[in-house]
């Protein structure tokens, strides 16, 4: 069958859709997680609509990653049309050059972020009752699990504070609509317009005074998203 870049395929929608143009594609991820990201059933949908190569080569037209991906050296895949990354951001691995040589991308950044919302609302849900500590002094042989005095313990009245308000940001903010907390939020690429009223923004070094206890979700110039708590000290 005449192979063809995904560039002119419908921005590259026809790879697992079982359409019968076959194209050039090649994996490119750390080897240990290659069955968890593209399982046995996958790779047959993939094997279906495309001829999988074992390396980056001029007649790669589709490459499929994921964590553990080396940063790509596009001159070296002229025909390169379509990036799918079964991860979260391509930041790292994907230059300026692929957007100007017009190839798609795509990644699992919106699914990615709602395990780690879930999972940065359990930890403060975890940290403010202070399971951790407790957790490191019973392993400790000390099992006193008793609060300390004048200690608060619990959500419950807490002031959260959220320094970056993208995809995961968003997430944690409206999960914690559950919770008898009051939400303020820090990201300077947000419009103000942007931020729920539920999540009043605050300038980061205000929110940092309110509420010290960091946790990851902020833009490259902030470095990682952080989750903050008037709860105190939450390790």
């Amino acid at each position: 069958m005449e192979s063809s870049s995904l560039r002119v395929l419908d921005g590259g929608k026809r790879l697992l859709t079982g359409l019968p143009l076959m194209v050039v594609a090649a994996f490119a991820l750390t080897p240990r997680l290659f069955a968890d990201l593209f399982p046995e059933d996958v790779r047959k949908r993939i094997h279906a609509v495309a001829t999988v190569v074992p390396d980056l080569t001029s007649d790669v037209e589709v490459l499929l990653t994921g964590w553990g991906c080396p940063r790509m050296e596009l001159a070296r895949m002229p025909r390169l049309g379509t990036i799918l990354h079964a991860a979260g951001s391509v930041k790292g691995y994907v230059s300026p050059e692929a957007f100007e040589r017009g190839i798609v991308v795509s990644s699992a950044a919106q699914v990615n972020a709602r395990p780690v919302a879930e999972y940065t609302v359990a930890a403060l849900v975890l940290g403010l009752k202070r399971a951790f500590r407790h957790a490191r002094h019973y392993a400790g042989g000390r099992p006193e699990l008793g609060h300390m005095p004048g200690e608060a313990s619990g959500v419950s009245g807490t002031v959260i504070g959220i320094a970056g308000f993208s995809r995961i940001g968003r997430m944690v903010a409206a999960k914690l609509r559950d919770y008898d907390v009051r939400v303020l939020v820090s990201d300077p690429y947000v419009p103000e317009q942007e931020i729920p009223r539920s999540a009043p923004s605050r300038p980061i070094w205000t929110r940092f005074a309110r509420s010290p206890a960091p946790s990851p979700s902020t833009p490259p110039s902030c470095q990682r998203p952080v989750i903050s708590s008037t709860g105190g000290d939450l390790r």
